[in-house]
């Protein structure tokens, strides 16, 4: 098929990591009713999962017919009780989130007070990532899946995957979706992710938003 195509895209995402049993599976393609659980949140589009990704694909396509698409949403986990930070499981509820959405989630923890760690820039996912507290204000209250955790892309993740995409020599990026709306319909400004696209793969300057 790769000696077909004009080109192949590849969906960068639904990459963190859940277990059906001992077997690992995609966040997307978890069935809880067939015992899959998320055992650890993570990033929804990992560099370092879609690095070995792409790598398969490159064993029999050319790099310069792969796309990398990635999602302009993220991913927010529900910590089982008596987990949080760094030891937090999630063996039961997740949901996708979009990019505005996440925006305008972590300004409103900010200024309630329930937000427990700033967000931090994960280098090894190249996402960010932050916590919040269902119950800040009395963490000795074991509320289920009140520690939760938001991985999302910003412009400077997306700088940073462009730049890795540029570097591999790949034929192109795009978003899934455009708008950022993605589940919620809540649309916003993309300028930022798109500049950090014009920049890191189409310019070269980055990695930066």
């Amino acid at each position: 098929i790769g000696k077909s195509v004009d080109f192949i895209a590849l969906m960068a995402y639904g990459m963190s990591q859940c277990a059906c049993g001992d077997t690992m599976c995609e966040v997307s393609s978890c069935n809880p009713d067939a015992g899959c659980r998320c055992q650890q949140p993570g990033a929804n589009s990992n560099l370092s999962y879609l690095q070995r990704f792409v790598d398969v694909f490159r064993t029999r396509v050319d790099a310069s017919k792969l796309i990398v698409v990635w999602p302009a949403y993220g991913l927010q986990f529900s910590c089982a009780p008596g987990t949080r930070g760094d030891g937090c499981l999630s063996p039961s509820w997740y949901s996708a989130i979009s990019y505005h959405a996440a925006q305008s989630l972590l300004a409103t923890v900010t200024a309630n007070g329930s937000l427990v760690t700033s967000p931090r820039f994960d280098a090894a996912s190249a996402s960010q990532m932050f916590r919040w507290h269902l119950s800040i204000h009395r963490p000795e209250v074991q509320i289920a899946g009140a520690e939760r955790q938001v991985w999302f892309d910003d412009a400077h993740a997306i700088g940073v995957k462009c730049a890795y995409a540029r570097d591999a020599g790949l034929r192109g990026v795009g978003f899934y979706q455009g708008t950022g709306a993605y589940p919620d319909g809540t649309n916003g400004s993309m300028a930022a992710m798109y500049s950090a696209v014009r920049r890191n793969f189409l310019d070269g300057v980055g990695p930066s938003a």
